[in-house]
């Protein structure tokens, strides 16, 4: 156990507290749909949009989660969620160079101290689950840091009218406020950790470019159809039962991203074991 701490501590330093860049980007992207969400409801309201006592924070989240439905035949024009889509990608991009470069030079003389290719293993998915816990909490305490600043108000409660009117979408059937915030706070962290454990399963039997490309297109596909086995699908405000008839349940999710995470850090535990590093290491 003191042999994991000591190696887990030496991740979240070189692969954390040496990129502290990337989680400046991620205070900047917090930032900037903010920012994009407050236009939109300035020139619906008018300039007295800080003070309409409908706007929540949750109304800012539920911006950041909304997603989209499901392609529907007929649709000629299938438009991404790119605030949806922008937000998981850059999770996964801030934790796609550092796990295989740590198999190139001192990062292999970590590996040959520690002797246990388990534990190096299980060290990476602990510095990908830290990764992704902290990108979101800078994503959601800089959203809570600007409502204050703007006189928004701080409440799970939501605007019905912004919903319908920005966000085209209502609830069909009105939410309980602890499921609500389990869907806007849980399962974006949730759904992130199980598409980049997936990634970094991915990364050692492909190259890491493909593995984010990959975990790219499972994002894409949870966008456009609507079934029980693409994590994406339960970080979509718009597809719960609350908004679509046959939506999915947080709870749901819950399961579905919790048998990725146990595959994704199971089978990188088998094909660790396995794995050429000298032959990694020369290319």
């Amino acid at each position: 156990m003191k042999c994991f701490k000591r190696t887990l501590a030496y991740d979240l330093k070189h692969g954390i507290w040496e990129k502290k860049g990337g989680y400046f980007v991620t205070a900047l992207l917090a930032v900037f749909l903010f920012t994009d969400y407050s236009i939109k409801l300035r020139n619906y309201y008018g300039n007295g949009m800080a003070g309409n006592p409908d706007v929540t924070m949750a109304d800012y989240l539920l911006y950041f989660f909304s997603g989209r439905y499901p392609y529907m035949e007929g649709e000629q024009v299938f438009l991404i969620p790119i605030t949806w889509l922008l937000i998981f990608l850059c999770s996964s991009l801030l934790v796609l160079n550092y796990p295989m470069q740590n198999l190139c030079g001192h990062g292999i003389q970590v590996l040959i101290r520690i002797r246990d290719r388990k534990l190096w293993w299980l060290s990476k998915c602990g510095y990908v689950l830290c990764s992704t816990v902290l990108y979101y909490f800078i994503l959601y305490a800089v959203t809570f840091v600007l409502c204050l600043i703007s006189g928004v108000c701080l409440s799970a409660g939501y605007s019905e009218s912004a919903m319908e009117n920005i966000l085209n979408f209502t609830f069909q059937t009105p939410p309980e406020k602890t499921g609500l915030l389990v869907q806007l706070l849980f399962m974006p962290v949730l759904v992130s950790l199980a598409v980049n454990l997936l990634q970094l399963g991915l990364s050692l039997l492909l190259d890491r470019i493909y593995a984010f490309m990959l975990a790219t297109v499972l994002l894409l596909l949870s966008t456009y159809i609507q079934v029980c086995w693409l994590p994406g699908v339960y970080a979509m405000v718009m597809r719960s039962c609350w908004v679509m008839e046959g939506g999915v349940l947080w709870k749901q999710g819950i399961l579905v991203t919790g048998i990725y995470m146990i595959v994704s850090v199971t089978a990188g535990m088998v094909r660790i074991r396995r794995f050429d590093i000298l032959k990694k290491e020369a290319e």
